[in-house]
């Protein structure tokens, strides 16, 4: 496996999954080539809900495309508006969303800003979120298992199209 990442989803980039059946086919942000994501990489979608941090889905990276090819590879037209998508290798994992708040101070990053910080009401701040950003091998490692685990015991038995389909997304 290559490198591991943690990006950010806003909420409302959520709605975009309605199109690809709940699955997470690809992830589109303007920062994957400045951050040199390639193929073999693994990205961790996230997003918050409450401002505690949810897992949604791991996206292992087939190759890195523009807009165009990526509606040829995805096939759907109404796709999340960005410059580069990175296409998932093999079959796409429908998204679940597992609040990992609880694990917000174990995770670190490559670099000298390594962690999330919590606001003094103990909240995760998006804006630190918005850089898609490189984990530790302890952190990756960290969220693979915390993922095995949820999936194995059935935790969640909903998933996010569920609760699209319900209307309750809100």
């Amino acid at each position: 496996m290559g490198r591991q990442f943690l990006a950010y989803w806003k909420p409302e980039g959520l709605n975009f999954l309605q199109y690809t059946q709940f699955k997470v086919p690809y992830l589109g942000s303007d920062q994957l080539a400045k951050r040199g994501i390639k193929a073999g990489d693994r990205i961790w979608a996230t997003t918050l809900r409450g401002e505690r941090l949810n897992m949604i889905a791991p996206l292992v990276v087939g190759e890195i495309v523009g807009p165009e090819r990526a509606r040829e590879l995805i096939g759907a037209s109404a796709i999340y508006q960005s410059k580069w998508y990175a296409i998932g290798a093999g079959d796409a994992q429908t998204v679940r969303q597992f609040s990992i708040d609880e694990l917000v101070d174990q995770i670190r990053f490559v670099g000298s800003n390594d962690h999330l910080m919590r606001t003094g009401q103990g909240r995760v701040d998006a804006k630190q979120l918005q850089t898609i950003r490189e984990l530790t091998e302890d952190s990756a490692n960290l969220l693979e298992g915390v993922w095995q685990r949820r999936l194995a015991a059935g935790e969640e038995s909903r998933t996010l199209g569920d609760t699209f389909i319900k209307g309750t997304h809100g």
